[in-house]
């Protein structure tokens, strides 16, 4: 986090795991912080920092990333197509705050004996 030289870093009270004990400058890397720091933020939902150098100026942090998430789908006793096609049928539908996953399937599936390979969260 690098800011302008003189401001002071006012950080978001909710959002800083120790908001007194979060940095008021800016600092080019975690290890150049004296060790009594906590820079941890909780980013579930964006903090709102605040840059003072003459004047205030709101800042908003905020963090998303995309997961790529993998479910493999396979049948013990797999049944194929006569091409050879496996039995999910198109995207399965997440929902990432519950943690339920619903996965298609072929009609003809043998639903007795399906095993779910890897659905990491």
């Amino acid at each position: 986090m690098e800011v302008t030289s003189g401001t002071l870093i006012i950080p978001d009270q909710t959002a800083c795991y120790d908001a007194s004990l979060f940095p008021d400058s800016g600092f080019i890397h975690i290890d150049s912080l004296p060790g009594i720091v906590n820079t941890q933020i909780n980013l579930k939902e964006p903090a709102n920092f605040t840059l003072r150098i003459y004047q205030d100026y709101p800042w908003i942090i905020s963090a998303s990333h995309y997961l790529n998430r993998i479910y493999n789908l396979k049948e013990a006793f797999q049944i194929t197509d006569i091409n050879g096609n496996t039995i999910q049928v198109g995207q399965p539908k997440v929902d990432e705050e519950n943690k339920n996953i619903i996965i298609y399937v072929d009609d003809n599936a043998d639903l007795s004996n399906l095993l779910v390979k890897n659905a990491d969260w």
